[in-house]
């Protein structure tokens, strides 16, 4: 991976405003998964900015939802061990992505859920 358009990006943004898109993205995608009902591993006072863990309902597997958003063109990564067999996955918001891009994730995301509900 070349590192200059990554250099760049950060000088044109600036770093204290690059970490408070990531602090209002991941909020965003928080507050969103919690409307819909689901839990979080973290509390928000102690949560990453940029990687937000996500319980799926009981009745989603978590392999068949990531699947599905794969196809929906988002990435999502499943927990390891313990959190995997508690359908729990992540969202990472770091790089371009900016406030519409995590509205538009969340609106996929509950499409998908309800998909796989039934």
């Amino acid at each position: 991976m070349h590192l200059l358009p990554l250099r760049k990006r950060l000088l044109e943004e600036g770093l204290e405003n690059q970490i408070n898109r990531h602090k209002r993205c991941a909020q965003i995608i928080r507050d969103g998964v919690r409307k819909m009902g689901m839990k979080l591993l973290i509390d928000d006072p102690v949560a990453s900015n940029t990687v937000t863990s996500v319980f799926l309902p009981e009745n989603i597997q978590v392999d068949e939802f990531i699947e599905k958003m794969e196809v929906k063109g988002f990435t999502l990564y499943a927990g390891k061990g313990e959190l995997k067999k508690n359908n729990m996955f992540q969202i990472a918001n770091m790089g371009k992505v900016n406030e519409e891009m995590c509205g538009g994730l969340l609106k996929v995301i509950e499409e998908t859920i309800n998909e796989l509900k039934g």
